[in-house]
């Protein structure tokens, strides 16, 4: 049986901080560009997650 804390290996969705350390970003940059809808997000309850394949859009649109 799995601890629920422990971290899958394969989210379908990242934490704020996660997302930042795994582009390797700021949190400040995350907020102007989530801000500016250059990333998505989305709300479950009070909490806000990216979308894994976030992560391997931005990194497409980056290398363009």
């Amino acid at each position: 049986m799995t601890n629920p804390k422990e971290k899958p290996d394969n989210p379908l969705a990242l934490s704020i901080n996660d997302f930042c350390n795994r582009i390797g970003i700021a949190r400040s940059t995350f907020y102007g560009l989530a801000n500016e809808g250059k990333i998505k997000t989305i709300a479950i309850g009070r909490r806000r997650l990216v979308p894994a394949a976030e992560v391997e859009r931005i990194m497409a649109e980056g290398a363009q």
